[in-house]
């Protein structure tokens, strides 16, 4: 019953818009992550992008070591709409990413662990932010917090969780 146990770097596309009920509860894992409707998978650089069936594109994962990464603001001529869950997670060199304005959604635990991350600017068009995204980023120093509208931020969803523990403050520009 639980075929992916473990498998803390799967990253997993179904063509169906549903899981395969033979599957059950194989996705006991914390960092796997599958996807739905899926079109094709994209590596470009050091990151993999899935592209989806409505012509739509997420960042999926970095696998690279650099302190700043840029997100492609289009993958396969695809606008990218989403960084997903568990893209940097525990990702301990980057320092800084550029998030493009074509990104409205940052999903549950993208930045988690990212223990080097220093500054974090939330464009203007992102309308969701994960639970525990940005948790546990222990060095951040500075946040712009440029959203105009956003979904629900509260306490219990550890949004920015521990940020910036490590460091003398955090600056948090808003606008």
């Amino acid at each position: 019953t639980y075929a992916f146990y473990g498998c803390t770097k799967a990253i997993i596309g179904f063509e169906s818009d549903a899981l395969p009920t033979i599957l059950g509860s194989s996705w006991y894992s914390s960092e796997a992550a599958y996807y739905l409707n899926v079109k094709q998978f994209a590596i470009l650089g050091d990151a993999l992008y899935v592209i989806f069936n409505d012509d739509t594109a997420v960042f999926a994962k970095y696998y690279g070591s650099a302190t700043e990464y840029q997100i492609l603001e289009t993958a396969e001529g695809i606008s990218v709409t989403a960084i997903g869950s568990n893209s940097f997670r525990n990702n301990t060199t980057i320092e800084s990413v550029t998030i493009p304005d074509t990104v409205t959604q940052i999903n549950a635990y993208a930045f988690y662990g990212c223990s080097a991350l220093k500054s974090i600017t939330i464009p203007k068009n992102i309308t969701a932010i994960g639970k525990s995204a940005f948790y546990n980023c222990t060095n951040v120093e500075e946040i712009a917090f440029n959203a105009i509208s956003m979904d629900d931020l509260a306490y219990e969803n550890y949004v920015f969780y521990n940020n910036g523990k490590n460091t003398e403050g955090i600056s948090v520009t808003i606008g």
